[in-house]
């Protein structure tokens, strides 16, 4: 059974673990995993394969510390999480100031913001449902220790992809790339929190296949099933289709969320893979 990450978030690949699983094992690459845009870590949390050194990487400084205190000070983190009040006044206060924190109240603030804005964007207002009850705390508090006995063995990354790529290539790592997507005329919902505007454009994606191109390791890349990124990954790369669906998007002005069509999702690597 997997585990789930102590933070929802948009464009997580929780539904997609079975396939990368499948993925990973195709690989024959035991040494270095790393999953350089590591979002919520729900993959590197869940791979069944066993490798010898793991890593997450994340430009989100906010992330980045999440998972450095559920590692490091997880009876902190648990000891506030124990007293944490669900309400629309502590919402606004996390949303409007960020300033003078601890690590532990930074992390303390990331889990709330995560769990309690509407649809898992941090940066919306207070999330509530009429027939359903809030998130009790005691599943957050779970969450967090289930993954402190990931996390232990981790190293924790803040770079650039570039800076990734460069440190841990070699022909015994395998790389976990789910970047944001170039989907044309709207924008991948769980990028803006991580990438500025010029990061979500067409150039961002050719960017990142270019340093793929020239890596030794081995390679996972998620992407949309769309010509864009068919056309993009043609050659010599591999393309495993699966049926799990990307249709969730954020329109263009950013003010409300829209089904505009199903999209699959798809995993190209740069090696064979048996079939999913």
């Amino acid at each position: 059974m997997y585990i789930k990450s102590p933070i929802p978030y948009l464009g997580s690949k929780y539904k997609m673990l079975k396939e990368i699983n499948i993925v990973i094992d195709s690989s024959n690459v035991s040494n270095c995993v790393v999953d350089c845009f590591g979002g919520s870590a729900v993959i590197l949390a869940n791979i069944q394969k066993e490798f010898k050194s793991y890593v997450y990487n994340d430009t989100h400084k906010e992330l980045y510390n999440l998972f450095k205190v559920i590692r490091d000070e997880k009876y902190e983190l648990i000891s506030k999480l124990k007293w944490l009040v669900i309400s629309r006044d502590l919402h606004k206060e996390y949303v409007e100031n960020s300033n003078n924190l601890s690590d532990v109240d930074k992390a303390l603030r990331t889990i709330f913001l995560f769990n309690y804005s509407f649809a898992g964007d941090h940066q919306t207002s207070f999330g509530y449902r009429r027939t359903r009850k809030a998130k009790d705390s005691k599943i957050l508090l779970e969450d967090v220790l289930k993954f402190h006995n990931k996390l232990r063995r981790w190293y924790i990354e803040n770079q650039d992809y570039n800076d990734i790529f460069r440190r841990y290539d070699s022909n015994e790592t395998l790389f976990i790339i789910d970047h944001p997507y170039y989907m044309s005329d709207t924008k991948h919902i769980g990028s803006n929190m991580r990438y500025d505007k010029a990061r979500n454009e067409e150039d961002f994606s050719v960017n990142v296949k270019q340093m793929v191109d020239d890596l030794k390791g081995k390679v996972i890349m998620t992407l949309p099933d769309t010509d864009f990124y068919n056309k993009l990954y043609e050659g010599k790369y591999y393309r495993t289709e699966t049926d799990i669906p990307y249709s969730l998007y954020k329109s263009p002005d950013k003010k409300a969320y829209f089904d505009k069509k199903e999209i699959k999702e798809m995993i190209i690597t740069n090696y064979l893979v048996r079939e999913v």
